[in-house]
């Protein structure tokens, strides 16, 4: 059956060590890899066991004041526990009762889900916060039934700003109430605040000057209009806010990194630059590319070259986990991105990602050899492991006859044959093992 959660879908990550040529993260241990969006099946195969989700409604769980239902939760956690899965699951405050008239309830469907705001009933949502948390804790007081797997990982909210009804002054205080319910029920739980929605992390990012261009859906954007877009700055108002005022009130920064794989690192540079956000661990629980599948120009075969990239620029980053979409979601953007077919059949993505995973995980350092103009090298380095990874953007011939090389793969795990010594790199990456 699917691995569909009643109250989510699930986001799965696997095991592989990451600490980037950075003080602050030397010695730190985090599983890079992962996936979200998959059956119990896929997640074997695939070979994860960490996962953002199930999404928490309060409405969906207390329909009625005082009245949970939580049959449902408990199913779908104690079947991820059962099955091995780590899960972080998503406060969403958004209800029929506790949250006022401009906050649509959608009902019961997960995926018709949109929007937050602030509790009118704030007694009431800590209550709530306090229960979900007491229930998964494991701490055997007022335990779900059949608890396999505690729950220590929770993330307010889902994506900001883009689900968020209300003014920054509103987020930041939920943010610290919330947290403060979190804390009091399980002081040694990790409070992740919602993912920063990629269009305003990336538009923002461009109005800093952090880099130095941007294009949505093949339109370039020009950093002078922003400053005049309405939408714009109430964006980046509620964006600041979860970086600034917020920052205190959360242990975790989860970032949407989607298509724009060479920005990765300016855009982390850019959020290490507000003083409450730096040294604070990076995640990116939603992510992948390229960006050009919104214009239908990227093949499945520019996907499958974008995974290793991607996930190279994370570590180079310092963005200790990454999550890419395994299934499809009806009606979302990068759903070509996916690693498979809505029918569950594979893309060419799917081997890139296990080849990828296969290669680099293990390593401890990661150091840039080369960078454009030039040709992108960077080396892994572990215990137990070696690995370089090349691409360039523009063809060309690489002398690889002085490097001590066992085997030359592709992003699929192909056998790449040199010339004399020689190797045509280009924009797919390689793998010098």
């Amino acid at each position: 059956m699917r691995f569909w959660l009643a109250l989510g879908l699930l986001a799965l990550l696997s095991p592989a060590l990451v600490a980037a040529d950075n003080p602050e993260l030397a010695g730190k241990s985090e599983p890079l890899f992962g996936v979200r969006n998959a059956t119990l099946a896929q997640v074997r195969e695939a070979g994860v066991s960490w996962c953002p989700g199930p999404v928490i409604a309060w409405g969906m769980i207390e329909p009625r004041r005082g009245s949970c239902n939580w049959s449902e939760l408990d199913r779908a956690i104690n079947s991820a526990g059962e099955a091995g899965i780590q899960l972080i699951p998503i406060l969403a405050c958004s209800s029929p009762w506790g949250c006022g008239p401009e906050v649509a309830w959608t009902g019961n469907n997960p995926r018709a889900l949109r929007q937050s705001g602030y509790p009118q009933e704030e007694r009431a949502w800590r209550r709530f916060v306090c229960a979900v948390v007491e229930r998964y804790d494991g701490d055997g007081v007022d335990d779900a039934p059949r608890l396999v797997r505690p729950i220590k990982y929770w993330q307010m909210e889902r994506e900001l700003p883009r689900t968020w009804v209300g003014k920054p002054a509103q987020l930041v205080s939920y943010l610290r109430m919330t947290r403060e319910a979190i804390k009091a029920t399980d002081a040694r739980a990790t409070v992740v605040v919602g993912g920063l929605a990629p269009n305003a992390l990336y538009a923002c990012a461009l109005a800093d000057k952090a880099i130095p261009e941007l294009s949505l859906r093949g339109r370039p954007v020009d950093r002078a209009s922003l400053a005049q877009n309405p939408l714009f700055r109430e964006q980046k108002a509620l964006v600041e806010a979860v970086l600034g005022p917020a920052a205190p009130y959360y242990d975790v920064l989860d970032v949407h990194l989607y298509g724009r794989y060479a920005s990765i690192p300016a855009v982390v540079g850019w959020l290490d630059g507000h003083p409450g956000v730096k040294g604070k661990p990076k995640w990116c629980l939603q992510g992948g590319g390229p960006v050009e599948v919104f214009d239908g120009a990227a093949s499945e075969q520019d996907v499958a070259s974008h995974v290793a990239k991607w996930y190279t620029m994370l570590a180079i980053a310092g963005v200790q986990r990454g999550a890419w979409t395994m299934l499809p979601e009806p009606g979302a953007e990068f759903n070509e991105t996916a690693l498979l077919q809505a029918n569950g059949d594979k893309r060419l993505a799917f081997p890139a990602y296990r080849v990828a995973m296969a290669r680099i995980s293990g390593f401890t350092k990661v150091t840039v050899d080369s960078r454009p103009p030039g040709p992108m090298v960077v080396h892994f380095n572990g215990p137990s492991m070696n690995v370089h990874i090349a691409w360039s953007d523009a063809a060309r011939a690489v002398d690889v006859s002085q490097l001590a090389i066992k085997r030359v793969t592709d992003a699929e795990g192909k056998p790449v044959a040199t010339r004399r010594g020689m190797l045509d790199l280009g924009p797919a990456p390689f793998f010098f093992e």
